[in-house]
């Protein structure tokens, strides 16, 4: 059984032991537990909860992706 969950996980995906990982949307750190991905102009993004994935949906729905880029690169 084991293996069989485990297959599902790529090692890519995995975080180095002790590494930092933060929210792709909010910058909060986060632990390898806490991630939630998310898929948002066209990658696979990591972000610390439900919250901040609703916000990247959101922003994709209504098209405002450039936008979107556009203020992360201002601040």
């Amino acid at each position: 059984m084991w293996q069989a969950l485990s297959s599902l996980f790529s090692p890519a995906r995995s975080p180095a032991s002790g590494a930092k990982l933060y929210c792709f949307h909010c910058q909060e750190a986060m632990s390898a537990r806490q991630v939630v991905a998310v898929r948002f102009d066209g990658a696979e993004r990591q972000v610390c909860c439900h919250g901040c994935a609703a916000v990247l949906a959101t922003v994709q729905e209504n098209g405002l992706s450039q936008q979107y880029w556009a203020a992360r690169h201002a601040s």
